[in-house]
């Protein structure tokens, strides 16, 4: 099930507002204002989960189970399944890729956990300021259907503007014609000068 929304931002607050409920936590990478402004504002706690730089940044997995509780709604995916919680991934910067290892989208690890993934155009395709984004649950077993959060993240984007409708006959034709080559070739001039 997908959503389009208006830029990854409207999807953010969407999917945070829909899983607000008293004393829900959510479990947060370090420096990722957003979600913590969108989460105070729904009423949802964060608690914050460490990066492991000896071990290249992995995610303290320890620490994350340490923290979580009966009350937390979404989380990273190695631990979801074990804890029974979604993941929420922000793929906004997928076609950005500076080194050689591939992007892998969480949506292939929905067997192991509900995958809610945001993403826009505006970082891949480079077209800051388009404001298209959407929301892609991917969900084989249907949890966040039977559970109400579908039903939830569609109320919460009905009740905003929707995306220009240029653009939202756009899309299809900018997701339909991109190229590998393309995003190569992009990704090659970002990082001989940044």
């Amino acid at each position: 099930m997908y959503y389009m929304t208006v830029g990854c931002n409207q999807g953010t607050e969407a999917v945070i507002h829909s899983l607000a409920r008293p004393n829900a936590n959510i479990l947060l990478r370090p420096s990722y204002a957003h979600f913590e402004a969108r989460s105070i504002f729904s009423g949802l706690e964060f608690r914050k989960f460490d990066l492991l730089p000896e071990k290249e940044w992995e995610i303290d997995l320890q620490g994350i189970e340490a923290m979580s509780d009966e009350n937390t709604v979404a989380m990273v995916a190695d631990m979801a399944r074990k804890l029974g919680i979604l993941v929420i991934a922000d793929e906004v910067c997928r076609e950005t890729i500076y080194g050689d290892n591939p992007f892998v989208p969480m949506g292939k690890f929905s067997l192991i956990a509900p995958v809610i993934t945001l993403g826009s155009i505006s970082k891949g395709w480079i077209v800051p300021g388009w404001r298209i984004g959407w929301i892609a649950l991917n969900d084989p077993r249907g949890l966040l259907k039977s559970t109400g959060v579908a039903k939830s993240i569609q109320h919460n984007i009905d009740i905003n503007p929707d995306v220009t409708t240029v653009f939202q006959f756009a899309l299809p034709d900018i997701l339909e014609k991109s190229t590998k080559e393309t995003f190569a070739e992009k990704n090659l001039i970002l990082k001989q000068n940044v």
